[in-house]
């Protein structure tokens, strides 16, 4: 027999499973025309099932999860989920611009010499002029660039002329190798403003030295004498940046907070509804959280926190403050990964706050960790050489693995669902026999409540009949070494038979709990891959006649 179902709560199926006989392998109903004989004996049996299922007969699949079978062929739900992606423009949303605004007159000396030349001569009078742009990038804190290279970047450069006479000017770039010298010419006391496409330039900002965000101009100047001047005017300059989009930056981030984020949440539909109650402690499970980069920054992760939730329960969380951090280093024109993973010894239990088991045992639906990537976690004191591209990024993921391990206590489960019986007008009564060879180590009591559409009862077959003991299990490994026979009877009897017409629905409830110590606890349970369950369901009819 095949089933394919979306899973439910971890151990749900394991119940419903060693039950799912009596009702899903008749696929939601159960045809009594199969009754119908030429004999005209009364009382006759029918054979319904006879087969055997194992854990691998359910195709367990989730949207975020599988199961898998282990080399050791014990089983595992493995569930992933995506906590959180972080931009360059997460950590760099913009850029700011500002210009020294400057001015340049004639020293004395320089005056002196430019009241002597007569008026008219073509190149009257040359001087020079320095100038600076400033490119700050508004991340959480200052960082000193050191070079940039712009997709799209504009300097946009306005000179006032103050003086009674034209001037040419020469505005060149010293440390940027490919943008030309651009020629201005300014009227007498007039005003020009000049944009110069630097966009796909490597622009150096330390200006041969050891400054950091600043782009340097020269502007070489010709005073033009074309009447008489005595030299008292001055030259105002300005500039800024407009429109810069990075290409990739070099210089030092500093030890920042890179992101500081609640992640995403990640869903667990292992323990969704149905809401399981009692006690379960898996073991072994574990959560490795997954980072990679290709940032040029070493980056240090610190779990803050991880809360989980459970519908209206208060919230949980695990002890965080326990974690150590852990680094990823620059990913220099690659990608580079670290992970971490949390177990039943990290984090240890600190009073309200968790260890993953207990944590787990909560049976979390969803559960949100938030934490902070510190950039270069090193020394303060030092400069740091980092690299971010536009296009750098980085993710944190969760790889959950929940073997099917555990200890399990009353662990109570329901569900409903659609059921119905059809051709039942010649039966008179019937005992339904079920034999279960149960290969798995754990026991089984529940209930089957049959109702109508409005959920009213019509008969039930309660604890007392649904038992299934466990399989002898080695108690050293837990493997089942020899299944456990279970000889079921369900009669339905003339009082039962004329309102099966009416069932539309089932109520299932189940309570699961390893085989006992015999010391007032509970043995540990292993589900392996070949672990099974022979099922042999029969009937045994009277029709009328």
């Amino acid at each position: 027999m095949k089933h394919t179902t979306k899973p439910k709560a971890l151990l749900f199926y394991v119940a419903f499973f060693l039950f799912t006989a009596l009702v899903s392998c008749t696929k939601e109903k159960y045809d009594f025309g199969k009754f119908a004989s030429n004999q005209w004996d009364p009382e006759f049996a029918v054979a319904i099932v006879n087969g055997s299922m194992k854990i691998t007969d359910f195709n367990l699949t989730a949207s975020n999860g599988f199961v898998q079978t282990n080399s050791d062929s014990s089983m595992s739900i493995v569930v992933n989920g995506h906590l959180s992606t972080f931009k360059t423009s997460d950590f760099i949303p913009s850029f700011t611009s500002a210009g020294d605004v400057t001015s340049r007159s004639l020293s004395p000396d320089e005056k002196a010499a430019y009241n002597l030349i007569p008026v008219g001569v073509k190149d009257s009078f040359r001087l020079v002029a320095p100038q600076t742009v400033n490119l700050a990038a508004q991340s959480a804190s200052q960082m000193d660039i050191d070079s940039i290279k712009l997709k799209t970047g504009i300097v946009s450069i306005t000179i006032q002329n103050q003086f009674n006479n034209a001037c040419l000017l020469y505005i060149k770039f010293p440390t940027v190798k490919n943008i030309p010298t651009t020629l201005v010419n300014i009227p007498a006391n007039g005003s020009v403003t000049k944009d110069i496409d630097v966009s796909k330039q490597m622009l150096d900002l330390t200006n041969g030295g050891t400054t950091t965000n600043t782009l340097g101009i020269v502007d070489s100047i010709i005073l033009v004498k074309a009447s008489p001047d005595n030299g008292n005017g001055k030259l105002v300059f300005s500039g800024v940046m407009k429109n810069p989009q990075l290409d990739v930056l070099y210089g030092d981030v500093h030890q920042q907070d890179f992101f500081n984020t609640q992640s995403k949440d990640i869903s667990l539909d292992i323990f969704k509804s149905p809401q399981p109650t009692g006690t379960l402690r898996l073991n072994n499970a574990s959560i490795k959280l997954l980072c990679s980069s290709s940032f040029g920054v070493p980056l240090s992760f610190t779990i803050t926190s991880v809360k989980g939730a459970n519908g209206t329960n208060p919230p949980f969380f695990l002890n965080a403050a326990g974690i150590a951090p852990f680094v990823i280093p620059g990913g220099y024109n690659t990608t580079v990964f670290n992970s971490l993973t949390l177990d039943k010894d990290n984090p240890p239990t600190n009073g309200q706050l968790l260890n993953l088991p207990d944590f787990l045992s909560k049976f979390p639906t969803t559960f949100y960790p938030q934490f902070i990537a510190l950039s270069n976690p090193g020394p303060k004191n030092v400069h740091n050489k980092n690299i971010i591209h536009d296009t750098s990024s980085g993710n944190v993921d969760a790889l959950i693995t929940i073997p099917l391990d555990f200890t399990v206590s009353n662990f109570a489960i329901k569900d409903t669902f659609d059921y119905k019986f059809t051709n039942i007008d010649n039966i008179k009564s019937i005992i339904i026999r079920t034999w279960f060879n149960n290969g798995f180590p754990i026991s089984v009591r529940g209930s089957l409540v049959f109702t109508d559409k409005s959920f009213n009862k019509i008969f039930a077959f309660d604890t007392t009949q649904l038992k299934i003991a466990p399989g002898i299990t080695d108690p050293v490994s837990g493997k089942v070494i020899a299944k456990t026979p279970n000889l079921l009877d369900f009669p339905l009897d003339s009082t039962v038979i004329p309102n099966l017409s009416k069932v539309a629905k089932v109520i299932f409830t189940g309570s699961i709990s390893s085989p006992s110590d015999n010391k007032g606890g509970n043995l540990n349970s292993k589900i392996y891959s070949f672990e099974g369950i022979d099922i042999k369901i029969g009937a045994r009819a009277k029709l009328k006649i």
